[in-house]
């Protein structure tokens, strides 16, 4: 009745819109990808922001719109 649920990774691979040279690339960089390493970028730069918003004065320093430092994945 329903398809099964892809990733748009998945279903970009099946379609033909891509080459062979294109999704070998891509596999390439599938393969690279460190999730863990990537996580702990997202949340190192969401730090960042947050202390550049905190450093600009609390002129506009307010929680509605304050970045907010947090571990977007300890729930997973």
């Amino acid at each position: 009745m329903y398809e099964r649920p892809e990733t748009p990774y998945q279903r970009l691979f099946e379609s033909e819109q891509l080459e062979e040279e294109q999704k070998e690339k891509l596999r390439e960089i599938y393969k690279s990808l460190n999730m863990v390493k990537l996580r702990e970028e997202i949340e190192r730069l969401t730090k960042e922001l947050y202390h550049m918003q905190e450093r600009n004065g609390k002129d506009n320093f307010s929680d509605r719109n304050m970045i907010q430092p947090v571990s977007y994945f300890d729930n997973i």
